[in-house]
């Protein structure tokens, strides 16, 4: 698994979320504390918010821009051993 170190001490913590296809997602911008709020909201009672300041949203956008990276190149891998589905 790749992971991304964190300058600063945090909470210790593991959570695990599945995100549905159907979850509702959005932000807030808060542009007076470089900060902004990322919301998953699952609709049955489950809800994660993350407080990122800009620093940890770019490094999160890269994050997530390289596993989907690395996603499509090892499904096409896949495929490509597999033949044409």
């Amino acid at each position: 698994m790749a992971s991304v170190e964190s300058p600063e001490p945090g909470i210790a913590m593991t959570v695990g979320v599945h995100v549905r296809p159907d979850a509702r997602m959005g932000f807030t911008v808060h542009a007076d504390e470089d900060r902004v709020t990322v919301d998953v909201d699952e609709r049955i009672g489950s809800r994660l918010t993350l407080f990122l300041h800009s620093g940890e949203l770019i490094r999160l956008s890269e994050c997530f821009a390289a596993a989907v990276t690395e996603l499509l190149a090892a499904q096409h891998a896949v495929r490509g051993a597999c033949g044409s589905v």
